[in-house]
This record gives structure tokens, sequence and C-alpha cells, in this order.
């Protein structure tokens, strides 16, 4: 059995609706959607244990129809073999050492999605993450207006919505024509905003929010 099939015979068990279960999980509905149709070959831990802890069942059941570990692959004394005991360690070590981070969709875009929504996540090592301050979101830079700082289009920029505000920092921001992201000063109760070819933006502070600061970006494992 394959682990959309076995969430989505857990969640029929506990009569919950998909919705019901990405609510109690606190993962996303569209997630747990792909997930029962068998959508994703890696899933993470973090989910995983989520899961595992809202259904009420162990762990293995789900890293077993994960095909992370092989339960049922014994040897004929009973004992498991060494080999699948060390396969299975390292992958669960592998699994604990990224963090996902949900990815909340792109920038430049023309507005905000609702808080709720992700559109997948990405795998971050939980060593690059250390300094952050409370619960980080990520976009998909989708043009060249941060190419000089080495952000590629494609690439991901992680957001902590927490961080507090230093001037000449990259922030993500919520402006009157669309959300942006670019270095970010304050001079009075004007906001300015500049991408790192030199366009440069200046309103007032009312007519824009300060969505968080850019503190990583690259390109990682997604899914």
């Amino acid at each position: 059995m394959n682990l959309g099939t076995k969430v989505r015979q857990l969640r029929e068990d506990m009569g919950w609706t998909q919705q019901e279960l990405a609510d109690k999980a606190g993962v996303g509905h569209a997630y747990i959607s792909r997930l029962e149709r068998d959508g994703f070959k890696n899933p993470s831990a973090d989910i995983l244990l989520r899961l595992a802890r809202t259904l009420e069942v162990d762990i293995n059941q789900l890293y077993e129809a994960a095909g992370y570990i092989e339960t049922g692959k014994i040897r004929s004394d009973g004992r498991r073999p060494l080999e699948a005991i060390l396969r299975e360690a390292l992958k669960r070590c592998e699994l604990l050492q990224t963090i996902e981070v949900p990815i909340k969709g792109k920038v430049p875009a023309a507005h905000a999605e609702p808080k709720e929504e992700t559109y997948g996540y990405v795998l971050i090592p939980r060593e690059l993450l250390t300094m952050t301050k409370g619960t980080i979101f990520a976009r998909q830079v989708d043009s060249s207006c941060l190419r000089s700082d080495g952000i590629q289009p494609g690439d991901y920029v992680i957001v902590d919505p927490d961080a507090p505000f230093v001037d000449g920092q990259i922030y993500l921001v919520q402006l009157p024509k669309g959300l942006a992201a670019g270095y970010v000063y304050i001079a009075g109760n004007k906001l300015r905003v500049t991408s790192s070819s030199g366009e440069c933006q200046e309103i007032n502070m009312a007519g824009a929010q300060v969505l968080g600061r850019v503190v990583l970006s690259g390109h990682w494992k997604t899914y």
C-alpha cells in the first residue's frame, strides 16, 4: 500500500474530510489532496510526524508506506538485515536534517495570496535557519529584479516576518501595484524600495506593507 492510499484509508477511518485532516495537521488542503493521489515521492519527516500524530498511528506505518523503511523485510532467523537497518537509520537522519518551508507563491506578483494558501514546500538544511525568529515562508523569484545580488529567476527567497527591521536589507513588500522584493529604506513617512538593478519606488508608508525580511535565498529540493 502506497503512502497516499494509506493516508486516505486512515483519514476515512477517522471520518474526516481532506480539509479536516489538513486543518488538524496544520498543512494545506492542496497538500493532502496531492498526497492522497501519491503526488509526493519524498515527503519530509516533519509532515509524516504531524500526520501520524493527527491520525493517531505509529509513525513507522507512514515511513513504511512512504518506502523509507522496510519493516516486513526479515531474514529466515527472524531478524532484519543489518544493511536495511543502517539504510533506514541514514534516511531518518537525512529527513530530520531538513526543515520544510511552505511556498506561498511567487515574487513579483499582482497581489499576496491568502495566508492559508500553500503551493508546496521547499526543503532547507536545518543549519541554515538557526537565526530565524518566527514562522518563515518561501516565494519563488519570477523576474531578474534581484539578479545582481546573485538571486536568479527560479530561485527561492526565504522570508521571516518577525525579523527586526534593518534599513537597506531585502524585504518582501506589498505595494499598491503589487508584491515586490527589494532593498527597503524608511525616511520619515516614506518607504523606498530599490531593486538590485537600481529601479526605485517611493511611496507613503500608509500605502505599503512590509511582509518580512529575506533571510536566505537559493535553489533547493521542493515537493
